[in-house]
């Protein structure tokens, strides 16, 4: 089996119409990851290479290919089946990592270790 290079400005379909390729390129999340606070288990991933759990409510996930800058996006959503849901997941992001908080929703904010943690990352990669 050879391995290439496709290079194409822009992808048609016969009836859905055109897409210039690089919305497919910068729209594509470049890192996922679904995650167990609680076990430190990793049910499915793209682009990671470690979980680092730093405490109650408190993950670092490590890159397998850093991003070029800290300017990406991030999106995260956590919660714990028959448990208060989560809110308030902050991102302290860094080029080869992003650490990643769950709070519970309540007045007193406290962290807690969600059983399923989903987090997207788009953005440029080094």
């Amino acid at each position: 089996m050879a391995f290439g290079t496709l290079k194409a400005d822009t992808l048609t379909h016969s009836t859905a119409g055109s897409l210039a390729t690089n919305f497919v390129v910068n729209g594509t999340p470049k890192f996922w990851i679904q995650y167990n606070g609680n076990t430190n288990v990793t049910s499915g991933s793209l682009n990671s290479s470690s979980v680092t759990d730093n405490g109650t409510g408190d993950y670092s996930f490590v890159f397998s290919t850093a991003f070029s800058s800290t300017g990406y996006s991030c999106t995260g959503a956590h919660r714990s089946p028959g448990a208060t849901a989560g809110t308030g997941a902050n991102f302290d992001q860094a080029t080869g990592n992003t650490r990643y908080y769950t709070f519970q929703e309540e007045a007193s904010a406290a962290n807690f270790n969600a059983t399923q943690i989903s987090v997207t990352i788009s953005g440029d990669l080094a």
